[in-house]
């Protein structure tokens, strides 16, 4: 763990460290006090001591005119850098790089001209002459005569999503440091009554570019460039509160859609249009577009059976007129290995089935090799079934418990539970009572770790807070205020479980489980001051390289070091009470087996540990491999899934729909 930020702040904590502890260890030995009146006296001081050291830096820091606002270039930087790779990946800058073009949509569906530009003509923009999309939506976003708030309309997989990456790629190249930072964001990750648009874009940028400021610091809304990404996926209350927020917006703001789910949400009338917005389509391509494109992308070897599918059936071309289906056309058929032939789709006479056809044809020749194939495709399809159930998109490692019974992780958890239970019965012969106590603990337990309880990954390192707007009289009351911090089911079924176990203990190895009520209620207050003063609940706060491989690794540190700590500290005070009663000989095996059981607890409360068992849970089961990221790592270098930050997702939602059985249509 990194706490501070240089030798001098180290030095000053080592040495109230050493203080601390000297000054508690001599209370202990030398204050003649007993029992619980020791342990308090002990644990007082040494809070005592923490707090006068955070009080004393936080005002210093406070005061410091030198502290500085985290600069956005490192969040540029790792928003070009995920972009690019996924550029490389798909193609999508090459001299192969199927053509988008845009056109001009007018009024009623366009603002008035007058309100898109911010000189006062009553006149288009002029912004697409001799330019292609790229460099025409990137020549609007910076046009000084303009207030830069467009939309980009088109049908499934005509391009979106990749212009708004081309776009975010390209404007960040040539970004002057300190500039606007254009940054591409889901918008089916957002759902506006749960959290504000701002909430949810520093959720994001921590999540999709592992960005987030430190301390106090926060990145004004006038430096993000926003390109929000398929407002047509959220579902329809969403999307309507999401225009409403964006209307009363004046940020520079792309958005894609579906042409019809656009138009739908404002067919009402009541918002009218998306405010200062101009709004483009993409068209369809044209026929001569498809078949010059493909006699480009596909190898010599492949050419003269696609001049001969086009040649005997000329729908074809029709049936291809969108990107998606030319890159499908081309995964599917370009390989010289591959029995498939696009002469298999002269005799289909309708464009949906031509396009249904690329579909299935294109996971049958993305796993054509391997003992795997068969495995693959079902694995696939039963994500792709789970996503659409859950109108969702993203394939999150830390989403995969969810595929597991709401009952597994509480059993797992009571199963810990009772060999504790037994060890101690078997070592202190205690009462039956003090063990139905136990049995609370149980139940709390299972009510966390069983059916709507999944965290989300959190960075591994645990910094501390210097910097705040708040004195630190105010961050102490903050800190100590337990009853308002402690009022989630979750987090009082927490307490409550520890709880119970910590009387168990004391019960049964001191007969006093009163005395086993001091040890949460002094947890209780030191998870108040850890998650004001430090970043230990908090997610990493450092820039990384986010792809999901990284994600996972930090949810492993950080998994480690909160349940290691947790336990510890759970250990210490029971063991602390304890000692007031029993030797310590007798204190100490008592205390390793609390830690372990802590930690094995713990575990099923964190993302990382609930993976690892929903990982054993559905290799028994046969519905995913034991080996999950490196199935989805070579489902992306097939080009089955793409990356989104931290997340995968399907190439496509209509590849998605169609393996899912829900799908019928191009």
């Amino acid at each position: 763990m990194h706490f501070g930020r240089g030798w001098v702040g180290r030095a000053v904590l080592l040495v109230g460290a050493g203080v601390g502890s000297g000054f508690s260890l001599w209370l202990f030995r030398r204050s003649g006090l007993t029992g619980l009146d020791q342990v308090a006296n002990v644990v007082g001081a040494a809070l005592s001591a923490a707090a006068l050291l955070v009080a004393l830096r936080s005002d210093r820091r406070r005061a410091d005119p030198e502290v500085t606002v985290v600069p956005g270039d490192d969040l540029a930087r790792s928003v070009a850098d995920l972009w690019t790779r996924e550029i490389d990946d798909r193609l999508l800058d090459t001299p192969e790089a199927i053509p988008v073009e845009l056109a001009l949509v007018g009024q009623p569906v366009s603002d008035h001209w007058r309100n898109i530009r911010s000189d006062g003509l009553d006149e288009p923009p002029d912004v697409f002459p001799d330019r292609d999309a790229t460099e025409a939506v990137r020549t609007f976003l910076e046009g000084p005569d303009v207030r830069g708030r467009l939309v980009i309309l088109g049908e499934p997989g005509s391009g979106k999503t990749a212009l708004l990456i081309r776009v975010a790629v390209r404007m960040l190249r040539e970004r002057a440091r300190g500039g606007p930072i254009a940054v591409v964001l889901r918008l089916t990750s957002w759902t506006p009554a749960d959290e504000s648009f701002d909430e949810w874009t520093l959720r994001m940028l921590r999540e999709d570019y592992g960005w987030i400021p430190r301390g106090a610091a926060g990145l004004p809304a006038e430096g993000l460039i926003y390109l929000l990404d398929a407002l047509d996926e959220m579902p329809d209350q969403d999307r309507a509160e999401a225009v409403t927020v964006i209307n009363h917006s004046h940020a520079r703001i792309v958005v894609t859609s579906r042409m019809d789910e656009y138009l739908e949400t404002f067919a009402d009338g009541r918002r009218g249009v998306l405010a200062s917005a101009l709004v483009l389509s993409i068209p369809a391509l044209a026929g001569g577009v498809v078949e010059k494109h493909l006699a480009r992308a596909l190898p010599p070897g492949r050419a003269a059976d696609w001049s001969a599918a086009l040649e005997e059936n000329p729908g074809i071309a029709l049936a291809l007129d969108r990107p998606l289906w030319i890159s499908l056309a081309r995964d599917a058929y370009s390989s010289l290995n591959s029995d498939a032939s696009p002469l298999e789709l002269v005799p289909v006479t309708e464009p949906d089935g031509m396009r249904l056809l690329l579909l299935d044809r294109f996971v049958d020749v993305t796993y054509r090799s391997g003992s795997g194939r068969d495995g693959a495709r079902r694995w696939l399809r039963r994500l792709a079934r789970k996503l659409v159930r859950d109108d969702a998109h993203d394939i999150a490692w830390w989403g995969f418990a969810d595929l597991c019974p709401s009952a597994f992780f509480g059993l797992v958890a009571a199963a810990v539970f009772a060999g504790l239970a037994g060890l101690l019965q078997a070592q202190t012969g205690a009462a039956v009572p003090s063990f139905l106590v136990a049995a609370v603990g149980v139940g709390t337990i299972f009510v966390v770790t069983a059916h709507g309880f999944n965290p989300g990954p959190a960075g591994p390192k645990v910094q501390i807070k210097w910097q705040s707007p708040d004195s630190a009289g105010t961050r102490i009351r903050r800190a100590l205020s337990v009853a308002g911090r402690s009022r989630r089911p979750v987090r009082l079924a927490q307490l409550l479980g520890y709880a119970t176990v910590s009387v168990a203990v004391c019960w049964a190895y001191a007969d006093a489980p009163l005395a086993g009520l001091f040890p949460p209620s002094v947890g209780v207050v030191l998870t108040g001051v850890a998650a004001e003063f430090t970043t230990f609940w908090d997610s990493d706060a450092k820039i990384r390289d986010t792809t999901p491989r990284r994600t996972l690794v930090e949810g492993r540190q950080a998994a480690f070091t909160r349940v290691t700590v947790v336990g510890i500290a759970i250990a210490g005070l029971i063991s602390a009470v304890l000692l007031g009663y029993l030797p310590a000989s007798r204190v100490l095996p008592v205390a390793v087996e609390i830690c372990l059981a802590t930690v094995l607890i713990g575990l099923l409360q964190v993302a990382w540990g609930r993976y690892q068992l929903a990982r054993v849970w559905l290799v028994v089961t046969g519905r995913l491999p034991f080996r999950i990221m490196e199935f989805l790592e070579d489902a992306h270098r097939r080009s089955v899934l793409r990356r989104a930050g931290g997340v995968y997702q399907f190439r496509h939602a209509l590849l998605r729909d169609r393996m899912a059985g829900a799908v019928t249509r191009g």
